[in-house]
């Protein structure tokens, strides 16, 4: 059974937070949200 998704998205901002600046995780998100509406 697979987490939550805001689990996930939780577990990618604290990856993202300690190497990417905040405009490549935002950019990401929006491609992520795109792809799953």
């Amino acid at each position: 059974m697979n987490p939550p998704h805001h689990w996930i998205l939780l577990q990618q901002i604290r990856s993202f937070s300690t190497r990417s600046p905040p405009a490549e995780f935002y950019h990401h998100c929006a491609e992520r949200v795109n792809h799953h509406t």
